[in-house]
């Protein structure tokens, strides 16, 4: 057999060298999963116990296993171990001899070993050193002080491990350790294909592919042969090659690869043999998409540019930022990303951005993403800080780390661009960094000369941007609405009000967000009655930014009444970001073309905690993503409510023009319908436009108890509704309604209607017990206007199970 893998995945043992720890465990896996699955720590969510937990990582870990090795083995000509993850710092023995030390958690490390193995039984010991002793010496003896995150463990910029185990305004301090991805041996007689690469270059009705098998060659006389499967599973092309030769494949009529929404999610499967003679000596298959990607950045009379183009198609992108699902990795999985990237699209996501303080996610996650037709934005895992580029075997891992991970992305349709980081330049310009020109120097050395020509070697189709936020100047306007992306915190940072959301014009606006809780029965997972204060300490534990819960307090005083009690207020703080979020997200849709895209801060959550976050930790949605699933709609109807004149426009993302019918109506909160307009209407594709412009000066005490109601129709069915109220929330006049329901069901699949006899604003609908999703939820339901949503229950549910509230029960 010329090459083959042996997984050494399964059972290893775990001990500590200072603490006395002995257990049997499972690799892949993690020192905190491995303790805890034990009961050697307590749930680190749970209350604070994080500090607790933290302080396991001052010690040293040692994993070890034995394994065999037979004679025909070793007559192998190659051996290599292969660690797809190791976290972090560790040293590797092969029958008590180190054949390596690692450093960098981001790397793919393959090491040969033939020399250290024999026949029979042999041993591997991976000692993993305690990352916080590291870090603290680093820290003391490096000789300039440079920026770092504020609620991190000072000191991480010295070591590639994901920065957010070391604590991050929404995440705790628990920098866990060990084998976190498969290892195994490799096996090589002949040769082995490392990797393919594969360019495309396309043509008016074709698409060229340019590929190049990566191959490790140890003997003559192999050739390669190229299978190319279209996406309805037909053979299309067969050619034959000898090793470190290109093929070239011309696709007549392709079927590309387009972002949801945009067109299909075509997906070509490309396979790769290599053969001595005719005896077949091992296979590589990739999937590919056809899609050729730009980023337009022109000179416009705004200033210039960012829009993504794919196939031509120049795409408003939609979405979110994400962050590492767990803070024990062990815990993710295919499944659980598949959920959450699922949930992300069916809320009208089109992009999502991998933040660039966590990991480099799995194979898995940018397979889904092709599937889904989710763009990827990938920020490399550099962010907030600046790091030691005088340290040459860091630079050296830098590189290492780098090329492992693009190597892995790039031939993924879905990832458009490589970000090199996250708000390091906007560091070095506004947050008063120290060192500041050697910070200067460093930057330019790690992100214009070290990285752009990796990028450009490795994945040349890729656009890289050199940092999240930057623009047209190094560090000069790096938050600019006129270039670039932007990053916008004056509302939430600086308290701002929701209105000044409209003061700017980004050209894509690329993290912006609001706080909230989330629900109660995620609370109740890691507090007790006594605990339910936003100011007690446990939920004080479980909010890492410092000023947030006055922050949530404020901006609830803004609109909402106080609330009467603890679970109302997790309720108003989660209408409270999706009020805000939604207002950012209408108008900057409302400028189509001037800004292109717009990516919420955060999708998701790593632990249960009070943040940013649409979805929280246990994939519960939240009120935010509900209203996301509004106003990312392809077709929006919005409405730009002033004082005195009201700007009702529809946004049309989609390729085609849209061709329905506008209604608008003025009504009380009685239901009774004041003024109605209905108007067919023409929007063309990928525009905005204003259907109305409504001169409507409504007395305060009209202005209490009256509304506008719009919405956009096709073929009788209402693609887009919305609402514009002109006093807020607390000043309004609302009434206790009477909500009347009904719940029909088809197998799995339940139908609820509702009605009401006064306006009742963001109504929820919970089954008492369940965690559901509903095709829509937190809605305004409006006085005699039925309302039906959907959802799916495997259990059986009774029409008592339905619990159902609004605001009004709030206060």
């Amino acid at each position: 057999m010329n090459y083959y893998i042996k997984n050494l995945g399964g059972e290893w043992n775990l001990s500590a060298k200072d603490i006395n720890i002995n257990l049997k465990v499972q690799v892949p896996g993690s020192v905190y999963n491995d303790l805890l699955a034990n009961k050697i720590i307590p749930d680190p969510f749970y209350k604070d116990n994080e500090y607790l937990v933290r302080e396991y990582m001052v010690h040293d870990y040692v994993y070890e296993r034995e394994f065999e090795i037979t004679e025909d083995e070793l007559k192998t000509d190659y051996v290599n171990l292969v660690l797809n993850g190791i976290d972090t710092l560790a040293e590797i023995y092969l029958n008590d001899s180190l054949i390596i030390t690692t450093d960098n958690m981001h790397r793919i490390w393959h090491i040969f070993i033939k020399d250290y193995l024999k026949q029979g039984t042999n041993q591997i010991k991976i000692v993993i050193l305690s990352p916080l002793k590291y870090i603290k010496k680093a820290e003391e003896t490096y000789p300039h002080k440079l920026y770092q995150a504020h609620d991190s463990v000072k000191g991480y910029i010295h070591l590639r491990k994901a920065h957010y185990m070391f604590g991050w305004d929404w995440g705790p301090q628990l920098p866990d350790g060990g084998i976190w991805r498969d290892i195994s041996l490799e096996f090589i007689t002949k040769a082995k294909i490392e990797d393919v690469s594969i360019k495309q270059k396309h043509l008016e009705k074709s698409v060229e592919l340019t590929v190049f098998p990566e191959v490790s060659k140890t003997k003559e006389n192999l050739h390669l042969r190229l299978e190319l499967i279209d996406p309805s599973g037909k053979l299309i092309h067969e050619s034959n090659k000898l090793i470190n030769q290109e093929f070239s494949v011309l696709i007549e009529n392709p079927l590309k690869w387009y972002p949801v929404n945009y067109g299909e999610q075509n997906l070509y499967q490309l396979t790769i043999k290599l053969f001595d003679e005719a005896i077949l000596l091992e296979e590589k298959t990739v999937k590919i998409g056809l899609r050729e990607i730009k980023l337009i950045q022109e000179e416009d009379q705004y200033g210039e540019s960012f829009t993504f183009e794919v196939n031509g198609i120049k795409v408003f992108a939609k979405g979110s930022n994400y962050i590492p699902e767990d803070n024990l990795l062990p815990r993710t999985s295919r499944e659980l990303t598949y959920k959450l990237l699922s949930a992300a699209k069916l809320a009208n996501h089109n992009m999502i951005r991998v933040w660039g303080g966590g990991i480099y996610p799995e194979d898995y996650f940018y397979d889904i993403c092709d599937e889904l037709g989710l763009l990827v934005w990938q920020d490399l895992m550099f962010a907030c800080s600046i790091y030691p580029m005088d340290k040459e075997p860091f630079v050296e891992s830098i590189k290492s780390e780098i090329i492992d991970n693009v190597k892995r992305m790039r031939n993924h349709p879905s990832v458009v661009l490589i970000c090199g980081n996250n708000e390091n330049e906007t560091a070095i310009e506004h947050w008063h960094v120290p060192s500041l020109d050697l910070s200067k120097e460093f930057y330019l050395k790690q992100y214009l000369e070290i990285i752009p020509p990796l990028v450009q070697e490795y994945a040349p189709e890729i656009p890289y941007w050199r940092s999240s936020p930057a623009s047209k100047e190094l560090f000069h306007n790096t938050n600019s609405d006129n270039y670039g992306d932007m990053h916008y915190w004056g509302v939430w940072h600086n308290n701002e009000p929701f209105t000044n959301y409209r003061l700017y014009f980004p050209r894509f606006m690329s993290e912006f967000g609001l706080q909230s809780f989330p629900a109660i029965e995620t609370i109740n997972m890691f507090a007790e009655e006594e605990d339910k204060n936003i100011f007690s300490y446990v939920m004080e534990s479980h909010q890492k930014n410092r000023t947030a819960n006055s922050k949530i307090l404020d901006y609830v005083g803004k609109l909402f009444k106080y609330p009467k009690d603890f679970e109302s207020l997790l309720y108003v703080s989660q209408a409270i970001q999706a009020e805000g979020i939604r207002y950012g997200v209408e108008h900057w849709r409302r400028n189509y073309g001037r800004c292109m895209g717009i990516l919420y801060w955060q999708l998701n959550d790593c632990w249960p905690v009070a943040s940013w976050s649409s979805i929280d930790y246990y994939h519960r949605w939240k009120i935010l993503h509900y209203h996301a699933k509004k106003f990312y709609s392809p077709v929006l109807i919005s409405l730009e409510e002033n004082p005195t004149l009201t700007k009702v426009v529809i946004t049309n993302d989609l390729s085609v023009d849209f061709k329905g019918k506008y209604t608008l109506e003025l009504i009380d909160f009685n239901g009774k319908v004041l003024s109605k307009k209905e108007v067919d209407i023409t929007v063309k594709a990928q525009s905005a436009k204003t259907v109305e412009t409504l001169k409507l000066e409504l007395p305060r005490k009209e202005a209490q108890k009256t509304f506008v109601y719009v919405k956009v129709e096709e073929n009788d069915e209402i693609i887009s509704e919305n609402t514009a109220f002109y006093l807020p929330d607390k000043h309004l006049k609302l009434e206790k309604a009477t909500i009347k329901h009904d719940l029909n069901r088809f197998k799995n699949i339940y139908t609820l209607y509702l009605m009401c006899d006064k306006l009742a604003k963001f109504v929820e609908v919970k089954i008492k017990g369940k965690d559901l999703v509903f095709t829509d939820n937190y809605f305004h339901l409006i006085p005699y206007k039925l309302k039906v949503i959907k959802f799916i229950s495997n259990e059986l549910i009774e029409e008592s199970d339905i619990i159902i509230r609004s605001l009004i029960d709030t206060f």
